[in-house]
Formats: structure tokens, C-alpha cells, sequence
């Protein structure tokens, strides 16, 4: 019917293997999958296309003029006949004929759809995936969940523009899946090892600087860099206890335990208070 309608003699119609599509014509170009197939871009709901019945059309009920210059196709519409297919837009079964129609139209329009090939569709899943990655592991949590949020907004944007305007179906899911999976996973080994560093950091230098110092290298760890390392001008101190040798030789070993606890926790405050770094214990000795 289609070649009829356009004027095409019979060898005017052949499938290219090299490009996956049917001619027809020298300029018309029908995508097909391997076998063969084509995917139907269907008009909308049951009904589209104007239907008449043929015993009305029998009875002159319907004039030749509904026909004129028409493409008529025959076709079962009674309930319960064998011949009814499914649509994509709801749960009723679609009336075999109008299949048929939808692909006459679809043939003659050239609005069929179209689809990426297999290499695009695993190239656009991979790119999807780096791109997560790369800008992921660059951005905190938050903006990189907003990051992957806003992506799959835009992809899902272009998708449906491709599809409403240009009859072309770019995969979803998979994309979608993609950038979710990638955004999760990325956070998850970020937290995971940024906690345990964080961990590490803390349980080192907590004994040794101020509380405050402790928060300043962990929003920055970059300053451990020994590379990145400044000269600064500093003041040494060394304090001890004044007579402690003698003092410590009269005293029981846990009396000497228990002045040297409270010793060093109350110096240890005023080191703390003043930002300053313990270098080392020796004996009833500070370095700070």
C-alpha cells in the first residue's frame, strides 16, 4: 500500500544491509533492527484514526466522500475478535487494523522511531559513568549528589525532547541506573576512607596540639603535606619540675605516678589553651 501510494515500482524496494534500513525509493529510509523489525511511533490512543462501520458504509449511511483521496484499510473491530494487539498507552488490547494503520502512517510520514545503535547506547553508558566519577570525587557529598541529581534531569529532558520532537528513543533506565550507582558508590568509598584518614589524624595529634589545631588539619589535611611545609618563627619551651629528682627519691612510686598525672593534665590545659604543640615528654620534662 505504501509503495502504491508513493508511486514505487517493486524493485524500488530493498533492504540494505550495509546500513540496517529499507529503501524505499532512492530517498525514503526505513530503520529496521536485525530482524528486520521496525518500531512503531503510534499516534495515540484507541481510536486515532477515523473508523467507520461497514455496514453503515454498506447501507450508505457513510458517503464515498469520508474515502476520497483515503488509504482504507479492512479490519475486525467486533468484541471478542481474535484480532487485537497491545498499545503502549493503557491496559486495552489495540485493534490488530490499527497496528497496520500505524505503521502505513509511520511508512508514508517517515515519523517512525528511531533507535541508538548498540555501540552508541554502551559508548553513552560509559562516558555517563566517567563523567560521574570524574566530577563526583571532586565535589562533596551534597553538591555532588545535587551534581548527579541535576544529570539525570538534563538526560531526562534530552530524552524526551529526542523522543516528543524528533522520533528518535535514547535509552533511560540504564543512564539513570548509571549515574545513581556511580554517584552511591564514589560516596561511599570517599566516606568511608575520608573517615578513617580523619580517624587516624585525630588519634595522632590529639595527644600532642590544641583541640582547635586537631579541626584545622582535618578541614585541611593538605597541611601533613611536607612538601607544602613553611618556615615560621616559633617559641621553644621546656619546663620541668624544680627539685624533682630529690623530691621523687623520697616519695613512693605511685605517689610519683599520681603528681606526674595531675602535673602534666594541668599542663597540658594551658599548652591546649595557648594553641601550642607538645614535642616530647622526658621524664618530669615538657617540650612544647
Amino acid at each position: 500500500m505504501a509503495r502504491y501510494t508513493l508511486g514505487l515500482k517493486r524493485q524500488e524496494i530493498r533492504y540494505d544491509d550495509h546500513l540496517g534500513v529499507v529503501r524505499l525509493g532512492p530517498d525514503r529510509l526505513v530503520p529496521v533492527d536485525p530482524d528486520c523489525r521496525v518500531q512503531l511511533n503510534f499516534p495515540g490512543p484507541d481510536g486515532t484514526f477515523p473508523r467507520y462501520s461497514f455496514v453503515a458504509v454498506e447501507k450508505g449511511e457513510v458517503g464515498p466522500e469520508a474515502f476520497r483521496d483515503k488509504i482504507v484499510l479492512l479490519g475486525h473491530t467486533a468484541p471478542g475478535t481474535p484480532d487485537l494487539r497491545p498499545q503502549p498507552f493503557s491496559e486495552k488490547q489495540y485493534y490488530g487494523v490499527e497496528t497496520n494503520a500505524t505503521f502505513l502512517w509511520n511508512l508514508l510520514n517517515g515519523n517512525y522511531l528511531r533507535q541508538t545503535t548498540y555501540l552508541v547506547y554502551a559508548s553513552s553508558v560509559l562516558l555517563v559513568g566517567a563523567l560521574v566519577g570524574l566530577v563526583v570525587t571532586r565535589l562533596a557529598p551534597l553538591p555532588g549528589g545535587l551534581f548527579a541529581a541535576g544529570l539525570v534531569l538534563a538526560y531526562c529532558g534530552l530524552a524526551h525532547y529526542l523522543f516528543a520532537a524528533r522520533n528518535f528513543v535514547l535509552e533511560v533506565a540504564p543512564q539513570v541506573l548509571t549515574i545513581a550507582l556511580g554517584y552511591l558508590m564514589v560516596t561511599a568509598y570517599r566516606l568511608a576512607t575520608e573517615e578513617r584518614e580523619k580517624r587516624r589524624i585525630r588519634e595522632t595529634f590529639s595527644l600532642y596540639v590544641a583541640p582547635s589545631v586537631v579541626e584545622e588539619i582535618l578541614e585541611d589535611p593538605r597541611g601533613l603535606d611536607l612538601d607544602r611545609s613553611q618556615r615560621q618563627a616559633v617559641t621553644v619551651l621546656f619546663a620541668d619540675i624544680r627539685g624533682f629528682t630529690t623530691m621523687s627519691e623520697q616519695m613512693p612510686a605511685e605517689e610519683v605516678k599520681a603528681l606526674l598525672n595531675e602535673y602534666f593534665s594541668v599542663m597540658n590545659d594551658i599548652i591546649f589553651d595557648h594553641r601550642g604543640t607538645i614535642d616530647k615528654f622526658i621524664g618530669d620534662a615538657i617540650m612544647v
